[in-house]
């Protein structure tokens, strides 16, 4: 569903929404290189909440998610 994904801009825009009042966990580290887990990432405080499902998981291609559902 996301081929290219800007984690570095994702880090921007979730800053952005916290700093306008929307509960949004504060990032309190970012890597983006690849020298510490060999992948960009960042760490964010936990707030309360529910996190929404991902249902159907929009990762997987469309026969994968056929194969997945005759199984």
């Amino acid at each position: 569903m996301f081929p290219d994904y800007d984690l570095k801009m994702k880090g921007f825009d979730y800053e952005a929404l916290r700093l306008k009042g929307l509960p949004t966990p504060e990032i309190i580290f970012e890597n983006y290189n690849d020298d510490i887990l060999g992948s960009e990432f960042y760490v964010m405080r936990c707030i309360d909440g529910e996190a929404p499902s991902d249902n159907p998981p929009h990762h997987m291609d469309p026969e994968g998610m056929m194969g997945k559902a005759g199984s």
